[in-house]
This record gives structure tokens, sequence and C-alpha cells, in this order.
């Protein structure tokens, strides 16, 4: 029965491990979308770009899902917490947007931190995941590591700085509505295909933007090749492959533990501008990002080394 114990508990850890190496994959292609949307916005209006990307990625979740002939019977509550997550994806992803044509890309990828911090606290509130000491120990290397990123000061994330500092804001309100999706959807990831749930999603965000898009049709353009470059990393790789996963992966892992991984994002975000588009680096950035990094393994090692623990001395006193 130990030995049953220890080969459950190795399995998971390694399942684990698998998972979380490929949402940090995902994470590092999500923080290039900072500096691609800015080149986006170098021909498009931000409206005009978030509202393609959900719409296009509707339209490929929408034949993935008729393809694959998934069933769309479901409970109405589940219906409503769907399209409520898809309501907080299209809010998000236009303030996001919206103020990085009004920030810098560095920033806005530094600023990321206030999703995975806003989600871990809700899913211990909301969604009531314990949150034990390593969570607490990782917390405090990440707000630490935030406050060396400001060079603890909120001037230097760009705060009152004109157009800069309100940029900022827009992108931190959208950050803090992106991390209700999954805090929504948690409950349900596993009674429904990823896709699917996906599908609904971006369906209900389509709608959401298509009243404000409807006073910006004139900014609707034929694109051209940079536009579908874009077009193609943020909708194919960003919004289907990632959100997919992510979505799936829900139903395996805790969602505080997943919005550890997002710290990966502020870490290469700032790499991802400074090699791209020549935005400045500084010690605030490698130094904080050193502290992200040590909070994100700690929560990581934390977590399986408890389970692991866990699952060992259930089997045994069951012996």
């Amino acid at each position: 029965m130990r030995r049953l114990g220890s080969y459950a508990g190795d399995r998971f850890v390694f399942q684990s491990i698998t998972l979380l190496t490929i949402l940090v994959v995902i994470n590092l292609l999500w923080a290039g979308s900072y500096t691609v949307s800015k080149f986006g916005m170098n021909t498009m209006d931000p409206l005009v770009l978030v509202y393609l990307r959900i719409l296009f990625s509707f339209l490929i979740m929408a034949g993935w899902v008729i393809v694959k002939r998934y069933s769309f019977k479901m409970e109405r509550k589940d219906l409503l917490k769907i399209a409520a997550a898809g309501l907080m994806t299209g809010i998000s992803q236009y303030l996001i947007v919206k103020g990085i044509s009004l920030s810098y890309a560095t920033d806005a990828s530094l600023l990321y931190v206030f999703e995975p911090v806003s989600g871990i606290i809700l899913a211990g509130l909301i969604l009531k995941e314990k949150l034990n000491w390593s969570t607490g120990v990782a917390l405090l290397l990440v707000l630490i590591g935030l406050g060396r990123l400001a060079n603890f000061d909120t001037a230097a994330f760009g705060f009152g700085e004109n157009g800069i500092g309100f940029g900022n804001l827009l992108i931190v309100i959208g950050l803090i509505c992106e991390s209700f999706f999954s805090i929504i959807l948690k409950p349900i990831a596993h009674k429904k295909p990823a896709p699917l749930v996906m599908a609904i999603a971006f369906f209900t965000a389509v709608i959401f933007l298509s009243f404000p898009m409807a006073g910006r049709l004139d900014k609707l353009t034929a694109l051209n090749l940079n536009d579908m470059l874009v077009m193609t990393y943020l909708v194919v790789i960003c919004s289907v492959v990632g959100y997919t996963f992510w979505v799936k992966t829900m139903g395996k892992l805790p969602v505080s533990l997943m919005y550890f991984v997002l710290f990966v994002q502020p870490i290469a975000g700032p790499f991802i501008a400074s090699a791209t588009i020549g935005e400045r680096i500084d010690d605030r950035v490698i130094a904080g990002g050193v502290f992200l990094l040590s909070g994100m393994l700690v929560a990581i090692v934390g977590y399986l080394g408890i389970f692991r623990k866990g699952m060992k001395s259930i089997l045994s006193n069951a012996s």
C-alpha cells in the first residue's frame, strides 16, 4: 500500500510538472502578445484589433466544435457562467489593448502581475482553495518583486505621467477583469470540452464588443501582411491554443497554482519588447524578475510536496 501511495504521488507530480511546463511555454508566448499588439496598432485601431482577434478566435473555435460534434446541452447556470466569463474576456481585452496604445509594451507586461495576484486572492476567497504556507511565502516574494519592479515607487510604472498613467490604469482594470475569467469557469471546467467552453465565451465577447465597434466601422480596412501576421499570432497562438489549454488545465490543477505561472509574463515581456522594438530594460526588471520567479517556484514546489506527502499519509493510514 505504501508503494502504491508513493507511485500515485510520483505520477501526480509528473503529470502536474508536465502541465505546468506547458503553461510556462504558453505564458512565454502570451508575454509576446503585448509587443505584437504594439506592432498591430501601427496600422490598426485598438478596438478593431481586439474585435478581429476575438471574432476570428470564435470562428475557429466554432469550426472546431462543429467538426468534433460537441453537444451544446448543459444546465442554464453553466451556460450563464461561460457567458459571464466571455463578457469578462471582452471587457478585459479591450481595456488592455487600449491601455497598451497609451503606454509602453514594457510597462504593460510588468503590470501583468495584477492579474495573478488578484486571481490568487480571489481563488482563496471565492473558490475556497486552500492557501498553504508556501502560497504565503510565494506571495511575499512576488510582492517584493513587484515593489522592486517599480523601484518601490508607483511613478516607475508610469502612473500620473500624462497619457501613460491613464493607459496603465486601463490595463490594470482589464487585468483584474481577466482574473475573474478563471474564477468563474473553474467550477465547470471539467464538465464540458474546453473548445466548446471557449467557443461560447468568445461568442459572448464578440457580442459585447460589437456595440462599441458599431461606431468605429470606418476604422475597418483591408488587412495587410503585417496585420495578418499579427492576427495569426494573437488568434491562433494566444487565443485558440492558449485559452483552450488553460481551460482544460483548470480541471486538473488549482487556479491559484496556475496563476503563479503567469508571473513568467512580466519577466519575459520586457526582454521580448527590448529585443523586438528596442524598449529599455533596467536593473529593476532583472531584480524584480528574480523575486517573481522565486515566488512561482516556491508555490509550485510547495504544492507538489504537500500533495505527495498527503497522498502517502492517506494510503499509509488505509493500510
